[in-house]
């Protein structure tokens, strides 16, 4: 079962915020909000469960989406209350767990955003849990837009911390990461409670959980731990930018780049009836 409390701690003192405004923040929030554009409308009526301190959900109610909050952070949720102050089209900003929506009503919800709570959700069926409570505040045909860290990824980081953050992971921890794909700090400080899950297997709980895939991607792809040169060429060199950018998308739903290069998306439907 998903430490909770951990999970909660890590975010209270971690400054969510301003990640988005570092490179590698920088980057996966443009993609990433640039996807979530395309795929709702103005007047949609949108959470942002997992939301933090509002980042997301401030840019989409600017942008004419009608927003809630939802983050198991009280403290996350009170930053969010005040970056958003007397904005337009933020309808609620609210402490909730992921395996417990029943705060919203059925069909509430024309899409969701789930761009965190999968990093942690450890325990047995939790996933699963998660995803009924969604499929439940969306409409029919409503939209789960998910993130995820791919296994390999997240391997790859906790592999990186045992070299040279040995307090949080020792063989031991990193052999359970590898084999379960989950990944439990022995340390208070850093990352806590990971999940991290393959392209096949994260398709395959959405499956199961009642949504058809619309798109599997990873977010920034080949720009992957070169974000902060990739950034710079938007001034020194705008034609080479666009290409890179351009070949990032491209290749952004090729199955190798989404399990090796950081964080990934998955959007699915929500089945109708017919599609049970």
């Amino acid at each position: 079962m998903t430490d909770f409390g951990k999970v909660e701690t890590y975010y209270g003192k971690f400054d969510e915020w301003n990640r988005t405004f570092t490179s590698e923040g920088s980057l996966e929030f443009l993609i990433t909000l640039d996807i979530i554009k395309k795929y709702t409308r103005r007047g949609d009526r949108v959470l942002d469960l997992g939301g933090g301190p509002g980042r997301y959900t401030l840019e989409l109610a600017l942008s004419g989406r009608i927003m809630s909050l939802g983050d198991i952070s009280p403290e996350l949720v009170s930053q969010a209350e005040e970056k958003t102050v007397g904005t337009e089209n933020v309808a609620s900003l609210d402490v909730v767990n992921a395996l417990d929506l029943s705060l919203y009503g059925e069909g509430a919800f024309d899409a969701v955003l789930c761009l965190g709570p999968f990093y942690h959700l450890t325990g047995e069926g939790e996933i699963e849990k998660a995803l009924g409570e969604i499929s439940r505040i969306l409409r029919p045909e409503g939209l789960l837009i998910a993130a995820f860290i791919p296994l390999l990824s997240g391997t790859a980081g906790i592999m990186e911390r045992s070299v040279y953050a040995p307090k949080h992971v020792d063989r031991k921890n990193l052999l359970e990461t590898f084999r379960t794909g989950c990944f439990h700090n022995n340390s208070p400080g850093g990352f806590q409670e990971g999940r991290y899950l393959s392209s096949d297997r994260m398709e395959r709980l959405m499956g199961e959980g009642g949504f058809e895939k619309i798109l599997l991607r990873s977010v920034r792809g080949l720009g992957y731990r070169l974000e902060k040169g990739i950034l710079a060429k938007q001034e020194d060199d705008p034609a080479l930018y666009e290409t890179i950018m351009g070949i990032i998308e491209e290749t952004a739903g090729e199955r190798d780049i989404v399990n090796t290069c950081g964080h990934a998306l998955y959007i699915g439907k929500k089945k109708g009836e017919t599609g049970k």
